[in-house]
């Protein structure tokens, strides 16, 4: 089919099955192509085609509200939506289509999210809006088996069945979030994946009970029907049990399969879970038999043989390095205990949980449960080290307040993705976790120079009991720079790395700083350079120093925003009574659009050679 003539969903409405199933296979060998020259999320998409299709087939969007949880697996719902051509032509591209929802992109995104779990909350609030409103319409949540399992989700089901607005909740289980879903849940669904019997009969009771008997006997035969539940799925059914109503499991790579189910769905009274089935990465075998998550986000790839175009062999990933430094700990200091939110493939933790298998833990996706386990741990002696993306760490602000800082328990937030990450955009920009965690007690906040840095920044941080953030970003390391000598290292201590008595003074922060180095070198500017190498707490010593010798201070901080490092800076400035021009390049206070994280640099004047014209500008 030409899928470039599709305009609306409506285009799926009159199409015979037949018809939908070729549909299907062109979109799949779309979305293998598209993300092949573009990168993308690759198994989610293949897995929710068939699904994606039926939907619209059977709700009436944007009337209906089609809300699909995370957003990473909304590649065909942007195809049937009519944004084909800005699909093949510019996904994940600076200024072009975004891999997620955007509001402003269609009428037909309904939400936006790039963490998981929100939609069953915003749903119920759509749905009593509905109501109050007295207007008519399906709500619809599509969220994964792995995403149902989160806090959020659960307690948004728990209100759900209390109240009665009804929302649609599509669970779309593949067996695979990122990686392996873990938890009750996960194991829950498992048992009851292939229980065809119970779905049958039940089935059969709801339409014959419609028309044949009295309320009073449906309620008699309903218990009944539970009787049947329990032999057939051996087990109470978790959703059910929690007051809504189930259907399922159906085939989510049978359109009409899904039809039917979500047809009656839209029948029932009540708030409904759709159980659909389906295999992530269907369609690409390369996809569909990895178990580790490395298909689930890729970049630009050779689709006939599924090599990756850019691998560089001549360096290593900062989330890479970072795991082997926590190897190299974990082997000399048997308290440590590493935890995860269900980061195993993005954070290159898989040889450490194979290595450790006592002593690595994937709550899911549970960021909050994370932070407050590793409290107990603390508290039973032991060092947690809590492995997490900067974005997905905001959720557990609180837990990191109320039960690690304030009763002053050592535990490693090691903070993987700091500062801009490239083409996910607004969602996963790990530009905020400074400004919200540098006011804690009892903490502080460093982003090391390099491999050798990082080091002892692990090796400070477990032998100090305070809680300790340590950032990296989603940069790469040449090889030859993988080793380490273990030094005297101070909590809060910047270092001198150009001190030449200029008048201007150059102080930044992470790995970028030894690009700065090179630069000034290089290009012969009259400029010093004090690596920020703690966010908090600051050097003050040093900036005391500072301010009574340079007349100009540049702060450059391309990973954090302004209320990150410049702002402390600005303050102690202002106590010290500085008379001399303190300029800000750090990252805006604002959600910053997706692209290449040189793209964005550059689009935001952060570049290295917009630092040159800089500092040139000052002599």
């Amino acid at each position: 089919m030409d899928l470039s003539k599709i305009k609306s969903p409506e285009f799926v409405k009159n199409l015979t099955y037949p018809e939908l199933d070729e549909l299907a296979s062109d979109i799949r060998n779309c979305i293998i192509d598209t993300v092949s020259k573009h990168g993308g999320h690759l198994s989610s998409n293949l897995g929710c085609v068939e699904l994606t299709i039926a939907l619209h087939k059977c709700f009436n969007s944007p009337v209906d509200k089609l809300l699909f949880d995370v957003g990473h697996q909304t590649y065909t719902h942007k195809i049937l939506t009519g944004r084909y051509d800005k699909f093949v032509e510019s996904l994940r591209c600076f200024d072009g289509l975004s891999g997620y929802q955007k509001r402003h992109e269609s009428e037909h995104d309904i939400m936006e999210a790039g963490h998981s779990s929100t939609s069953i909350s915003i749903a119920e609030g759509l749905a009593i809006a509905r109501d109050l409103n007295k207007e008519d319409y399906h709500v619809v949540a599509v969220i994964g088996d792995a995403s149902i399992s989160s806090g959020v989700a659960l307690e948004a089901i728990n209100h759900l069945a209390e109240v009665n607005n009804k929302v649609i909740i599509v669970l779309n289980d593949n067996e695979m979030s990122i990686s392996k879903p873990v938890g009750g849940i996960s194991k829950f669904l498992t048992g009851i994946r292939g229980s065809s019997k119970y779905q049958k009969s039940k089935e059969y009771f709801i339409g014959w009970s419609k028309h044949k008997i009295t309320r009073p006997l449906y309620k008699l035969l309903k218990k009944a029907k539970n009787g049947i539940k329990y032999m057939t799925l051996g087990k109470d059914n978790v959703f059910e049990s929690m007051g809504l109503e189930y259907l399922g499991p159906f085939d989510g790579h049978n359109i009409k399969d899904i039809v039917k189910g979500l047809e009656n769905a839209k029948k029932m009274n009540s708030s409904t879970i759709i159980h659909v089935l389906t295999k992530k990465g269907k369609g690409y075998e390369k996809a569909e038999q990895d178990l580790d998550g490395s298909w689930h986000g890729v970049g630009s790839f050779y689709k006939e043989t599924g090599e990756r175009k850019s691998n560089d062999e001549n360096s290593l990933s900062w989330s890479s390095a970072i795991s082997s430094l926590i190897d190299e700990f974990n082997f000399k200091n048997e308290n440590t205990v590493l935890l995860t939110p269900a980061m195993i493939s993005g954070s290159k933790l898989k040889k450490l949980f194979f290595k450790y298998p006592d002593r690595t833990i994937d709550v899911g996706i549970s960021e909050e449960h994370a932070v407050t386990m590793a409290a107990g741990l603390a508290l039973g002696g032991k060092k947690p080290i809590i492995s997490i993306y900067s974005t997905f760490m905001q959720r557990s602000y609180d837990n990191l307040n109320h039960d690690l800082a304030r009763m002053n328990l050592g535990a490693i937030i090691s903070v993987d993705r700091a500062g801009l990450v490239g083409q996910d955009g607004e969602t996963h920009h790990g530009i905020f976790d400074v400004a919200i965690c540098k006011s804690l007690p009892n903490s502080c906040i460093s982003m090391p120079l390099d491999y050798n840095d990082a080091a002892n920044l692990f090796n400070l941080s477990l032998n100090t009991n305070i809680l300790s953030f340590i950032r990296y970003p989603r940069e790469n390391l040449p090889l030859d720079t993988l080793n380490y000598q273990i030094n005297d290292m101070k909590i809060g201590q910047w270092d001198y790395l150009i001190n030449n008595s200029n008048e201007i003074l150059l102080i930044s922060t992470g790995p970028v700083t030894n690009k700065v180095k090179v630069l000034i070198l290089n290009e012969n500017l009259n400029c010093d350079l004090l690596f920020a190498r703690f966010y908090n707490p600051i050097d003050i010593e040093k900036l005391k120093e500072v301010f009574s010798k340079y007349k100009n201070i540049i702060v450059y901080d391309i990973y954090s925003i302004k209320e990150g490092l410049f702002d402390t800076i600005t303050s102690c400035a202002v106590e010290c009574h500085y008379n001399g021009n303190l300029i800000n390049m750090s990252l805006p206070t604002k959600f910053i659009q997706h692209g290449t994280i040189e793209e964005l640099l550059e689009y935001l004047k952060l570049d290295i050679n917009s630092l040159k014209d800089t500092i040139k500008l000052l002599k």
